[in-house]
């Protein structure tokens, strides 16, 4: 099950009397997905907040219990954790070991299966065409004429096969659902599937509509209902704030919403009659509303947007598999809300193409502000392997829910060329993990603002060109975030590598490499983070790290005042090659087998892991045993 609520039967180790603030009572939780599982741990009779969780974990039946990273303590009398490095579709066993000074100790044990990828059902196959004619019944002779056709038709297991052209149209489902062990899978049969959103008359050379010249490169046509998408020849146009701006010269798009009458003008004077229009007039691709087990594979997905579009839009709904489609030219392609729970994005193509050379401060606040792929409830979801390109936020996870939303996955994620941020954790972030994504060219590659809850894991990420900070942190954010093995570089001039609104309480930074052009870090409040065992660097000969609004130019003194990063590395990491972006370690790197061993996180790497992102036993020299983290020690004791 995805989410298991366990009655434990309690190994109760306690001496003397027990104190008034003891423990006495322990409620877990644990949610597995493919390659983690996160833990939660509601406990009472701690009013002093002196309790301490560590956690252990191994496969069933094995001899071993392997110790992973802490629980942490968050609000509401609770922990939460996370294990890492699981192997997918396998049993596992978990121990909590809570240890109250004021009543004694417990040992829970858990045990779960981690999740295993969906796969296909072995039901019908049920054929769309749209060429089919009438008397359609799904079979390869009478093929439906509708997506939706199909997805009515089928039942647990079956496969609605998709052959290629253009649909136009929304497929929505609504209380229907497969099972777990059999989906209802839509998919392309084979490449060429399109789904548009947008109406067949503005693009075609022959019909390309009703225009009218209003002035000079200025037209307007009449349209059924409003719109909340325009594209020319596939790239997006800008939604002007007023007929005004597009008369005195604003190239975009703007619609009267008495009249509906659209108003557009094209870039470099262009005219509508030469130029292949995109303008929305249906909502979403797919959406699901109260469903449960699904898979939509291979579609390339459209121009939708009446308001704010979606391709996949899933509200309310689990265990929703989108693989392998291209989702493009919509304000937000895929987008989850309310209780949505095990719900899995992976190998996809989102794009909004048009808007690179849109300033920054036009876009933000305004209804052209969307997201590649966004996460907003539920538990359990997962983001993996996909490319996310030309949007303005890449992925957000914004889950403002401590009870019910969290324990996120997105990893192995590239995100590039992003307006705003690349990666977006907000709100509570009940355990979400960001891990092993590649992040590059952003105004910010992550954004914490806020974090009110947490534990947000910040693991193996390469955050590159960043135009204003590799973390943005704002918005008083509290929750712990867990910073471990990231690779920050920015060959921008003037640029810091962090640059925090606000102070950075809660955050703990472990083994990563921070390569600025200005400041490696610019703080002016000293009120955290907790820094340690990281390879800082700047190109700025005359800047270092400031803290606490005080600049200092070397880590010797840094490290002195402030008694933070006593094994931190200072010196350029000599990267392979930083101008293109090849931030592999040379063979004589100073980052190399400098790590702290993290249990869990790094402790399958050899005795001396390196810092940063990139791990290359080859180019390891031999170095004496490193330090062993805190949780180690205390787990051999």
């Amino acid at each position: 099950m995805l989410r298991l609520l366990v009655a434990l039967a309690l190994v109760i180790s306690c001496t003397g009397a027990r104190a008034v603030d003891a423990l006495l009572e322990v409620t877990p939780v644990v949610t597995p997905a493919f390659h983690t599982a996160g833990f939660r741990v509601v406990v009472q009779g701690d009013e002093d907040a002196d309790i301490t969780a560590l956690l252990a974990y191994r496969i069933a039946g094995a001899a071993d219990w392997r110790p992973a990273q802490p629980l942490v303590r968050i609000a509401g009398n609770r922990f939460a954790g996370t294990l890492f490095h699981l192997t997918e579709g396998t049993a596992y066993e978990a121990r909590i070991f809570l240890n109250d000074p004021d009543g004694g100790s417990r040992t829970l044990t858990v045990s779960f299966r981690t999740r295993a990828t969906p796969a296909h059902g072995t039901g019908r196959v049920i054929w769309v065409s749209p060429e089919a004619g009438g008397g359609a019944d799904g079979s390869p002779e009478r093929p439906f004429r509708t997506i939706q056709a199909g997805v009515n038709a089928a039942q647990p297991g079956d496969i609605v096969s998709v052959l290629p052209g253009i649909y136009r149209e929304s497929v929505r489902v609504f209380f229907k659902s497969g099972l777990p062990d059999a989906p209802i899978t839509i998919r392309a049969a084979v490449p060429g599937v399109c789904l548009r959103g947008c109406s067949s008359l503005y693009e075609k050379p022959q019909t390309r509509g009703t225009w009218r010249l209003e002035s000079d490169g200025l037209y307007s046509t009449l349209l059924p209902s409003m719109t909340g998408y325009v594209a020319a020849d596939g790239n997006r146009l800008f939604h002007s704030g007023s007929l005004r701006a597009l008369v005195g010269g604003q190239t975009g798009w703007w619609q009267d919403p008495r009249s509906l009458r659209l108003y557009v003008r094209l870039p470099n004077g262009k005219s509508v009659s030469a130029t292949p229009l995109q303008i929305a007039e249906l909502r979403e691709g797919f959406r699901f509303d109260g469903a449960s087990d699904y898979i939509v594979e291979g579609f390339d997905i459209g121009f939708y947007g009446t308001d704010f579009g979606h391709g996949v839009y899933i509200r309310e709904s689990s265990r929703i598999t989108v693989r392998n489609c291209r989702i493009h030219n919509m304000l937000a392609p895929v987008f989850t809300k309310g209780v949505s729970n095990g719900n899995l994005i992976e190998n996809c193509d989102i794009s909004d193409p048009g808007m690179e050379s849109w300033p920054w401060e036009d876009i933000k606040g305004t209804d052209a502000e969307g997201v590649g792929i966004w996460i907003t409830g539920g538990r359990g979801n997962v983001v993996r392997n996909n490319r996310v390109t030309g949007v303005f936020n890449g992925i957000a996870v914004t889950t403002f829910d401590s009870e019910d939303d969290g324990d996120t996955d997105v990893y192995g994620n590239r995100v590039c060329d992003v307006g705003d941020d690349g990666l977006e954790p907000e709100g509570a972030c009940v355990n979400d993990r960001f891990h092993g994504n590649t992040v590059r060219n952003c105004r910010n590659s992550v954004s914490l603002a806020p974090i009110t809850v947490g534990p947000v894991w910040l693991l193996y990420n390469t955050l590159s060109e960043h135009r204003e900070s590799g973390l943005k942190v704002s918005n008083k954010t509290s929750g712990p975030v867990l910073m471990y093995h990231n690779t920050v570089v920015v060959t921008r001039a003037g640029v810091n590598a962090l640059s925090p609104w606000s102070p950075m309480k809660g955050f703990v930074l472990r083994n990563n490499i921070l390569y600025g052009t200005r400041y490696v870090l610019e703080d002016y409040w000293g009120l955290g983070p907790d820094m340690d065992w990281d390879a800082l660097f700047t190109t700025d000969v005359n800047r270092f790290i400031k803290w606490a609004d005080v600049p200092y130019a070397a880590l010797a003194g840094f490290q002195e005042v402030t008694g933070q990063e006593p094994y931190g590395v200072q010196g350029d990491p000599l990267f392979q090659d930083v101008a293109n972006g090849d931030y592999r370690l040379r063979a004589d790197s100073p980052a190399l087998a400098k790590g702290l061993i993290l249990d869990n996180i790094n402790d399958d790497w050899g005795q001396s892991p390196n810092i940063g992102t990139w791990q290359v036993p080859a180019e390891r020299p031999k170095a004496p045993k490193p330090a062993r983290s805190e949780v180690s020690e205390r787990m051999d004791q």
